[in-house]
């Protein structure tokens, strides 16, 4: 009897497996999900499996992920248009490029208490999850002033989804 056995499948990562296994799972095709992954999962492979099937990851990401701004327009295209514009680490995009970010207060119940939080989002490209192509995503940011909590930086490949959703869900 094999108590707490782990699924272990050699040279393949976790969120290549849940990839896999989202094909396996019989959802209804008419109804649009939304997978919350830790950072730990929420990857490229995850990200390019669920496209494939029509869906998207919600999650959190480490600090030092880069995410890419929308590249600048050239009147004269001289060579092969740039995919991506100018990269930032997420928890350098409030500082760099507070022009990007759209900042939304939010009151959540933070350590046991109803708080003021501020909510930035901003439209970004990551690379890599498409072939030539980087695929579009609205990187969240999470502060609680006044607290000594690290931010939290959550990336939702959906645009249609309001911020505040985004970090309500």
């Amino acid at each position: 009897m094999l108590v707490g056995a782990w699924l272990y499948v050699k040279g393949r990562s976790i969120p290549t497996l849940v990839g896999a296994l989202a094909q396996h799972l019989r959802l209804p095709v008419a109804v649009r999900h939304v997978w919350l992954s830790d950072s730990g999962i929420l990857s490229r492979p995850l990200l390019r499996a669920l496209r494939a099937q029509g869906h998207f990851a919600l999650g959190r990401v480490r600090c030092n992920q880069n995410v890419y701004f929308a590249p600048r327009r050239r009147s004269p295209p001289q060579r092969r248009p740039r995919v991506c514009g100018q990269a930032c680490r997420v928890d350098q995009g409030c500082r760099r490029f507070p022009h990007w970010l759209r900042e939304d207060p939010l009151r959540l119940r933070v350590r046991g208490r109803e708080r003021l939080v501020e909510v930035f989002a901003a439209a970004g490209l990551l690379r890599g999850v498409r072939p030539n192509r980087a695929l579009p995503a609205r990187l969240v940011v999470v502060v609680v002033p006044r607290l000594k909590l690290t931010p939290g930086y959550l990336l939702c490949p959906d645009l249609d989804l309001d911020p505040v959703e985004v970090v309500l869900t």
